[in-house]
């Protein structure tokens, strides 16, 4: 789950606005009562299914899906728990995955809702059946009931709740699926409100509310804060519900809403819903006629997957042939809907439109739409995009190629991860015969991590691996200097310069300023597609600061697939931390949100600066001493630890061997490792602290350490039915690392790292 891919590693799931409450029911003969009079009496009409088969006592509340809503303000897609209906001798029993209509009440003792009497209406085939103790009452098919509830007034009005004060929820709409973000309570004091955070998904674990304002006009204005980026909500109250746009730091925007809930907590839904109204859209869509299109915006006039219908329909249009006239009023129309949400989502429209203009026979018309994005006060990442589709557009124009070639020479100067337009450059090159310009262009498309699966997805389509920009790279290496050898050395050193921040590394800490050093722990994969940005940022992290201030420690691990530079001991830290995916990543002990691919690198770098630069300024009582000597073909370690203060009977000196840095092509993309975990030694459980100080002495033996490692690799062979290619156990350059680490916790106190002197080992082994 991506807020721009940024939310393509974190999803979570619909819910219900309505808590539940026991309560014995009362109930009623219903036998010779009408059905319309049973539906007046209804607050609440839906169609319903439960999620598993449903037989349980009266009184009992169980969970169901709302399908459909006939009356109401529960919205289709999300749960809703319910009272079961009946007494002691008899209740209804439902089926999972079965559709049945429920006229529900409020729950006059709390917040819940009952069963309208004890009737039990299934669907069957298109039509409700009306049952009443055990017997059929009457049926009806589905347009005739829907008929019956819309003339049938209820004897209770539905209202939204009143007034702000209570529970709310921000959900927020990507690609026809909703993913709550966060439970606030709204408060009031005078004419003033606030909103406490209560609950947030795991995209906002860390971030408190920075400013809430409602004004006159019900318009509300709702910042987050946390470490990097901050979040923004910005909407208005119309029927009950606040509409408008969710913006992540400066680089995404989506459509949102606040509606009035009773949740305490997100815990338990974890799976994304289909946005209301989903079902139609696809089926619309799939279609590709203009009328059913028509017929799902007229149904679904505040639905947010309208913006995507619209810009849909657009492109489907243009492939047609349409009249000029017709597409410019389609474009009107979309930009109007998205403009309902913010002014922000309104220019992605016009940012869309270019893009779609841009492709097309009528591609006159994308400029002016990247003109107005340009010239707009919209959030960077927007601008950035449209500047980039010009570079495109212009690049693919004839005669107008030297300027896209000058404007994507400018971007891609600026920006470093842009393959795209970084391919469209190499081929202009190769096509103007500047043959060390297109090898310098092709290699920084392979060399990166996904850059060349990027350009091929995106832009070549469906191409043989013969034309890859790989095999065209190799192809021009070839043809200036006659063969291929130096071709992967000079990869690597476009990796390294790909990777390279463009960033001065910052000036280290004075006397006085802090002395706690920040240990960033990252489990990842060289198998882990969604690890790469993790991986790339922490590199950034070594670059930005040196080891006394800031630890970086990789634990590789067989997720998704076996890695050959895992082993058992990283996976005993990660049992300690309870590790269940990979990226996972742990700031002196603190668990932090980490996933992304390429193009998230420097996001993630700024989170985890946000993370780290606090613990800097921070002081401790708490030091560890580091000395290592060589004797023989050991390397003799003695690590000790002390605080002003008695440690806690919980506090614990563990031990880390990494290697420094470790060249291995992984199936991700990433070409260099660094600060690779190799051992634990003293085990994972380390050693116990008493009073004021700890200490420990080890013999590190890297000839044992590469039997080990070789050995955990073999059995993973084994077990998978599958051979490592390469096994690359070097250890030429080995650190220790200790810290200082709170067993219930897991907060680490202290860090440091020593590099060990040199020992002389053996070459990697044979594959």
């Amino acid at each position: 789950m991506d807020l721009q891919k940024i939310f393509v590693w974190v999803a979570v799931g619909l819910f219900a606005s309505i808590a539940v409450a026991t309560l014995s029911v009362s109930l009623l003969n219903t036998t010779d009562i009408p059905l319309a009079t049973q539906i007046q009496r209804a607050e609440q009409i839906l169609i319903v299914e439960p999620e598993s088969d449903v037989d349980v006592p009266a009184g009992t509340d169980y969970r169901v899906k709302v399908k459909e809503v006939l009356r109401g303000n529960v919205r289709a897609g999300s749960m809703i728990r319910v009272i079961q209906s009946g007494d002691e001798k008899q209740h209804p029993s439902f089926a999972a995955q079965k559709s049945y209509v429920f006229l529900l009440k409020r729950d006059p003792q709390g917040p819940a809702w009952l069963h309208v009497d004890n009737i039990f209406l299934p669907i069957d085939a298109n039509t409700v059946r009306y049952f009443a103790n055990g017997k059929t009452a009457s049926e009806l098919a589905m347009k005739d009931f829907q008929s019956l509830v819309d003339k049938t007034k209820p004897l209770v009005e539905v209202k939204a709740r009143q007034g702000w004060p209570g529970g709310w929820m921000l959900v927020i709409s990507e690609n026809g699926y909703d993913y709550p973000m966060a439970l606030l309570d709204v408060v009031q004091g005078g004419d003033e409100y606030d909103a406490r955070l209560v609950s947030s998904s795991p995209t906002m674990l860390t971030a408190t509310v920075k400013s809430f304002s409602i004004s006159k006009e019900g318009r509300v204005d709702l910042q987050f804060e946390q470490a990097g980026p901050g979040f923004e909500f910005t909407g208005q109250e119309k029927d009950g519900i606040v509409r408008g746009e969710f913006v992540a730091g400066d680089f995404s925007v989506s459509p949102a809403w606040l509606e009035p809930t009773d949740l305490k907590s997100l815990k338990g839904f974890e799976q994304p819903q289909p946005s209301e109204g989903t079902a139609e859209y696809v089926v619309a869509r799939e279609s590709q006629k203009p009328q059913a299109f028509e017929n799902f915006i007229a149904s679904h006039p505040d639905n947010p997957t309208l913006i995507q219908a619209y810009a849909f329909l657009i492109a489907t249009s243009l492939a047609k042939d349409p009249k000029p006239e017709e597409i410019k009023l389609l474009a009107e129309k979309y930009v109007k809907t998205a403009a309902a949400w913010g002014p922000r989502l309104e220019m992605f429209a016009h940012l869309k439109l270019g893009g779609i203009f841009a492709r097309s026979k009528l591609n006159s018309l994308a400029l002016p739409e990247f003109d107005i994005v340009e010239n707009s006060n919209t959030i960077a990442k927007l601008k950035l995009d449209a500047k980039t589709e010009r570079a495109r557009f212009l690049m693919l124009t004839p005669g107008r190629e030297a300027e896209g070639v000058a404007l994507a020479t400018e971007l891609t100067t600026k920006q470093k991860f842009m393959p795209e337009l970084t391919y469209l450059l190499a081929k202009q090159a190769e096509k103007d015969n500047r043959l060390d310009d297109a090898i310098a262009l092709y290699a920084d498309i392979v060399a990166p991590p996904q850059f060349e699966q990027a350009v091929v997805e995106s832009v070549m389509g469906r191409v043989p691996p013969t034309q890859y920009p790989r095999a065209t790279l190799a192809k021009l290496w070839e043809k200036k200097h006659g063969k291929q050898d130096g071709l992967e050395e000079y990869l690597s050193h476009a990796y390294e310069k790909a990777l390279r921040l463009d960033r001065e590394a910052i000036p280290p800490r004075k006397p006085g300023e802090g002395n706690r050093v920040a240990l960033v722990e990252l489990f990842t994969g060289a198998t882990c597609a969604p690890c790469i940005a993790a991986d790339v940022a922490t590199t950034g992290l070594q670059q930005l600061y040196k080891p006394s201030e800031v630890i970086v420690l990789r634990y590789h691990e067989h997720i998704p697939g076996p890695d050959p530079l895992a082993n058992d001991e990283t996976h005993m830290r990660f049992m300690l931390y309870k590790g269940d995916k990979t990226p996972t990543g742990f700031v002196n002990g603190k668990k932090i949100e980490l996933g992304g691919f390429m193009d998230r690198a420097p996001q993630t770098l700024v989170e985890l600066l946000g993370e780290v630069e606090p613990i800097l300024t921070e002081k401790t009582g708490a030091k560890i001493e580091l000395s290592a000597k060589v004797q023989g073909d050991i390397i003799r370690v003695q690590a000790a630890g002390s605080d002003t203060e008695e440690f806690g009977l919980n506090v614990r000196l563990r031990l880390v061997l990494a290697e420094e840095r470790v060249n291995y092509p992984a199936a991700n993309g990433i070409r260099v490792h660094e600060m690779v975990v190799r051992q634990l030694p003293r085990g994972p459980v380390g050693i116990a602290a008493s009073g004021t100080s700890v200490q420990t002495e080890v013999d590190i033996d890297p000839a044992q350490v590469r039997a080990a490692t070789l050995e955990s690799l073999t059995r993973i062979e084994s077990q998978e039915g599958f051979k490592f290619e390469v096994k690359p156990v070097d250890l030429k350059s080995l650190v220790i690392v200790a810290m200082l680490q709170e067993e219930d916790t897991l907060k680490i106190l202290q860090s440091a790292a020593l590099k060990l002197p040199a020992l002389k080992t053996a070459e990697n082994p044979a594959p």
